[in-house]
């Protein structure tokens, strides 16, 4: 994998009631502006040329992997990524999940791994629940 074309990844990671979903959508929307930017949106999901940890369900168990699943798993990411920008000409990736906040230490190793060939950022939004569980009591009550 050459150098001069490492790519990307930017892993947003918001615990619930941070804007995530918010961020996805308008993530979801813009992607004829990030395409313009060389930037590619990737989901929620692992959802690449291997659907196998697309959804809720299928991601709960990319988190129950051993950590070397998950280093073999990173480097096959990796490779995608690196296939991605030479193909695609897309430099810089970006994949938002709420999930990943309350697994991170689970999938640490899946990270690392993925760092060692990927330029990797990870951005994480955090709120006191004490600021955002009085309404989201009430919005729990309304659907119910």
């Amino acid at each position: 994998m050459s150098e001069a074309i490492k790519p990307k990844l930017i892993v947003h990671i918001g615990m619930g009631k941070t804007g995530t979903t918010s961020i996805q959508r308008a993530l979801r929307i813009s992607t004829k502006e990030l395409d313009s930017k060389g930037v590619k949106y990737l989901g929620m999901w692992f959802e690449f040329e291997r659907d196998s940890f697309v959804g809720t369900k299928e991601t709960v168990k990319f988190f129950k992997l051993d950590e070397d699943a998950l280093h073999e798993y990173a480097r096959e990411y990796a490779n995608l990524l690196h296939k991605y920008a030479v193909e695609d000409n897309k430099h810089k990736f970006v994949i938002s999940n709420e999930q990943f906040f309350a697994n991170f230490s689970c999938i640490l190793p899946f990270f690392r791994e993925l760092s060692k060939t990927v330029d990797l950022e990870v951005l994480c939004f955090v709120r006191s629940p004490e600021h955002w569980l009085g309404g989201f009591k009430l919005q729990l009550q309304r659907l119910h």
